[in-house]
């Protein structure tokens, strides 16, 4: 379920926002600047996004942004990272393939979930 998927990696993000003291601020700009770039790639590759392929890059990035943030590469790599997930949201949200009250309905019977699992195996 795309949903799914979606509050899964917001959940990481917010966790790899927290654990490596990332500013909320500099993601903001760096979506702002990353913006029509990632625009200017969804015009050249729209044949070849399809709904499994989207699903596939989001689980992906996920894991670069956990393993990014374990390996504490600077704050940029981090930065860039979450901005192409999150800008990867609102182009969903934009085509209407999620909506937002499906994403925040798993998001919110998810968090709990990694909470436990992050308190059992000491992640922060």
């Amino acid at each position: 379920d795309l949903c799914e998927e979606v509050a899964d990696c917001r959940i990481m993000i917010n966790l790899v926002i927290r654990t490596s003291k990332i500013n909320p601020d500099d993601i903001k700009r760096r979506k702002k600047k990353l913006k029509p770039e990632f625009n200017k790639y969804l015009f050249h590759n729209l044949e070849s996004v399809n709904l499994e392929s989207v699903i596939f890059e989001l689980a992906n990035l996920q894991k670069v942004i956990c393993k990014s943030a374990r390996k504490r590469k600077n704050k940029e790599d981090i930065i860039d990272k979450i901005v192409a997930v999150e800008l990867s949201f609102e182009y969903l949200d934009n085509i209407g393939v999620i909506r937002e009250k499906d994403v925040e309905k798993w998001y919110g019977c998810k968090i709990n979930r990694m909470k436990k699992r992050i308190n059992k195996h000491n992640i922060v």
